[in-house]
């Protein structure tokens, strides 16, 4: 196991996902990182996560497994790592190392419309259009 092994591996099966969270002591929102990658192959996946000393592996009814981490400096370690060797997920990789902040703080400044562009994906525009409906209908 190596980080190409593991890059090439997220490249294919795997998401940076973006989401918001609300801090309910001041109101503040605020966007974190998440990356996932599935797979119906769940000794792979906790390999994966051995090897990176990070996350958790989730298994689904329908036989899919997801490993996840969303802690800021697991994210940029992953995307440090991965990013001279992922090829479909370069830009998204390249755009939340320079565009993040993985120190305390808010990040209300990322632009998640611009992350969004950058998603190479046969449905984008039906995501756009249903991430457009949630924030207008709540």
């Amino acid at each position: 196991m190596d980080w190409s092994y593991v890059s090439g591996f997220f490249d294919g099966e795997g998401n940076v996902h973006v989401s918001k969270s609300r801090n309910f002591k001041n109101g503040d929102t605020t966007f974190y990182i998440m990356i996932r990658i599935y797979q119906d192959n769940i000794p792979v996946l906790e390999q994966i996560r051995t090897f990176l000393g990070y996350g958790k592996v989730y298994k689904y009814p329908n036989k899919v497994a997801e490993l996840s981490f969303n802690k800021k400096k697991n994210v940029k370690d992953f995307l440090i790592h991965v990013k001279d060797h992922v090829l479909v997920k370069k830009q998204q990789v390249d755009y939340v190392l320079a565009h993040y902040i993985f120190e305390r703080g808010s990040n209300m400044s990322f632009d998640v419309d611009k992350f969004r562009e950058l998603i190479v994906r046969k449905n984008v525009d039906k995501l756009r259009k249903y991430h457009t409906f949630l924030e207008k209908n709540g």
